[in-house]
């Protein structure tokens, strides 16, 4: 069986949770599996994959690809069959990045405010795509200044202006998956 790289390859089991790689005969990309037993038309096995979205692939491959019949006596000549290829899509939809990287290296995106302090004017910046998010700015009383939307992509400042008065503002970032707290200084 080949793979592409890009996947996180856990090994292949039987229906009955057996595993199916030979040992010592993997190696990245590629498995050898041990078949005992097998009849037509019934699944054999079951490959296990972590599938990412984060990464520039839309789409990865599984090909299996030759077939070796161990018989004491062949009594016929074996014919293969042309290599069979799986194709896996990663999950899509809303937050589906940040999940899988995540789930892939244990991070999450990371708001910024830049200046810090500032005379009323400031830009948000975020280490991931986050799309469209909803920002509210409390005052420190805990009084809601203002509400809005930015849309806030990997890297991209967006602008946001802040209320009139000198002071210390919170800044909340909401997106469908998480909520980020930020502090910024006012001072004009």
């Amino acid at each position: 069986m080949h793979y592409d790289k890009e996947l996180t390859y856990h090994g292949s089991y039987s229906p009955a949770n057996v595993q199916l790689d030979i040992p010592g005969e993997g190696w990245s990309g590629r498995s050898k599996l041990h078949i005992a037993q097998a009849k037509p038309d019934i699944v054999l096995g079951y490959a296990r994959f972590d599938v990412f979205n984060d990464s520039l692939t839309p789409q990865f491959h599984v090909t299996f690809d030759s077939v070796t019949v161990l018989t004491a006596v062949a009594p016929c000549q074996y014919i293969l069959p042309a290599s069979v290829t799986s194709t896996i899509t990663p999950p899509s939809g809303c937050s589906i990045q940040t999940l899988s990287r995540f789930m892939h290296d244990g991070t999450l995106p990371q708001l910024s405010i830049i200046p810090n302090p500032t005379s009323g004017n400031i830009s948000i910046t975020s280490t991931s795509d986050l799309g469209e998010v909803s920002v509210a700015v409390y005052d420190m009383l805990g009084v809601k200044r203002s509400v809005g939307s930015l849309s806030l992509g990997k890297n991209s400042p967006a602008k946001l202006m802040l209320p009139v008065g000198n002071g210390v503002y919170d800044v909340r970032v909401s997106s469908a998956e998480k909520n980020w707290d930020l502090r910024v200084v006012v001072s004009k």
